[in-house]
């Protein structure tokens, strides 16, 4: 894999403007200053990933970096809409973690899974 390290900071900035532009959102419930910092990490680290992934990295062939890109992109899509609706309900921290958590690791490994299988 390559990294573009240009490309990369742009979507780490990107990324903490968009969990900030989140946290800006009103919530249906008021929301401790727990959950927003909880929330606001989560969203900046999943963001980056996402981000990264599908801007930064390029695989070792065409074929490998538009299936990365694509997994990136996806994911980014899917954490925008979880992100809105854990927002909306102020659930507990734990779920946020534990949900963040997953989309993080589950993002990495068919990342890992697409540079490993020499597509």
């Amino acid at each position: 894999m390559k990294i573009n390290y240009v490309l990369l900071f742009f979507a780490v900035s990107i990324s903490a403007l968009m969990a900030y532009g989140f946290l800006l959102l009103p919530a249906i419930v008021e929301s401790s200053t727990n959950f927003k910092l909880t929330i606001g990490l989560n969203m900046f680290l999943i963001f980056s990933l996402c981000l990264t992934l599908g801007i930064a990295i390029s695989g070792s062939s065409k074929k490998a970096t538009l299936l990365i890109r694509t997994i990136g992109f996806t994911s980014f899509i899917l954490s925008c809409v979880l992100f809105f609706i854990l927002k909306m309900l102020v659930v507990s921290n734990g779920i946020i973690i534990v949900l963040s958590g997953l989309l993080f690791l589950f993002t990495l490994l068919i990342t890992f899974a697409l540079q490993k299988s020499k597509v």
